[in-house]
């Protein structure tokens, strides 16, 4: 399914233009959590910082043509600058970094939305090339074990094909779909690159929820962990959909694998058609109350895939982008492709994909060919 803008081309003149100043300027827009996207975008193209510096909020609100709720008491423009040097000071203390819109690190696909974050927040030894064409794998946070498996499945075939995936770290679809990324990029062997991008909520000094925190110190060994609210910022409710929209804006297309009719899967669904990118469904878990917005969006017009093949010829990716296929024989799992759920009828195949992801995570161990629950490791 494709619908709405399309890709853009990017050509943008600034008006600040030392990059130094420029920098700065774009981390205190972020720290402003009052404004709307769109909004912080178009003033960083439009401000110098010196003039930005000397703006009251009423100012601003005449700039912004809206009123900004003055009765908050907001701080003025130069006190987010202050907070500003000192996320400045974070970002070069270590172990957090920015990629910035104008920079040509900055993930090339998403400057393409008509409101991309000014700075990009991120952790990881493995950053997203920025010609990188990834594919979001979203869906429910309580998937049935057909959603739970399907999204390991997809995860897990696109990275044997060396295809990274998108998400958002929550319970359910979006962790299976990583720890499927993670398994099948160690299963083949690719020796660099970037096997996952999970999107956070919150600022990237944290992550919510908690119960993800396993797999986000693998996400920062073998991909990229970024988000556009600054360090410290709290998960609060409103933040998710925004998160969604980078989701879809990392993405070439979104994989919705299992959805009821009010999950946030939707909205990023929703993203993605509004930017021209391509939408599908997961075929393996159309069935049931929690597949009812999937089955929307089938019957809105995304295609239903039962395969990662299906979903790359789908959304007009070559497979691998340029990757050779891994040589057999290197694990069991990177062997076999995974095959279709439900669980007790899963072939050996997709058995030893999943066993093999649950080992390299510690939660279970091998010895002889035989596998036992690990000691739960702090």
């Amino acid at each position: 399914m494709r619908a709405g803008r399309g890709a853009v081309v990017y050509n943008v003149t600034w008006a600040e233009p030392d990059l130094v100043a420029r920098r700065l300027l774009a981390l205190a827009l972020a720290r402003m959590s009052f404004l709307k996207p769109r909004e912080r975008y178009q003033l960083l193209r439009r401000c110098r910082l010196a003039e930005f510096a000397d703006y009251s909020l009423i100012q601003l609100a005449l700039l912004l043509r809206r009123r900004l709720g003055l009765r908050r008491r907001l701080p003025p423009p130069a006190a987010w600058l202050e907070r500003a040097r000192a996320d400045q000071d974070h970002l070069t203390g270590g172990g957090l970094g920015g990629t910035f819109l104008w920079e040509p690190d900055y993930p090339r696909i998403l400057r393409e939305i008509h409101d991309p974050p000014g700075v990009l927040f991120w952790r990881g030894a493995r950053r997203l090339p920025a010609s990188a064409a990834p594919v979001a794998v979203v869906g429910t946070r309580q998937p049935t074990g057909a959603g739970r498996c399907a999204a390991f499945r997809f995860g897990f075939d696109l990275a044997l094909k060396g295809v990274p995936t998108v998400s958002g770290l929550a319970r359910g679809v979006d962790l299976e779909a990583h720890r499927g990324s993670l398994a099948g990029w160690r299963g083949a062997g690719w020796g660099g690159g970037c096997a996952t991008v999970a999107v956070l909520g919150c600022g990237i000094d944290r992550i919510y929820p908690s119960s993800s925190r396993r797999v986000a110190r693998e996400v920062v060994r073998q991909g990229w962990l970024v988000s556009e609210f600054p360090p410290g910022t709290a998960p609060f409710a409103h933040h998710f959909p925004l998160r969604n929209r980078i989701i879809a804006g990392l993405s070439r297309g979104v994989l919705v694998v299992e959805a009821p009719a009010r999950s946030g899967a939707l909205i990023t669904a929703c993203c993605a058609a509004d930017e021209g990118r391509e939408v599908a469904v997961a075929a393996a878990a159309l069935g049931g109350p929690r597949g009812t917005g999937t089955r929307g969006l089938a019957e809105s017009g995304a295609v239903s895939v039962a395969h990662a093949d299906e979903l790359l010829q789908e959304f007009g990716l070559s497979t691998g982008h340029g990757r050779r296929a891994p040589r057999a024989g290197r694990t069991a799992a990177a062997a076999r492709p995974v095959s279709t759920p439900p669980a007790r009828h899963r072939a050996p195949g997709a058995w030893l994909a999943h066993l093999f992801a649950l080992e390299q995570e510690r939660r279970v161990a091998s010895s002889h060919g035989s596998f036992a629950v690990a000691e739960e490791q702090d």
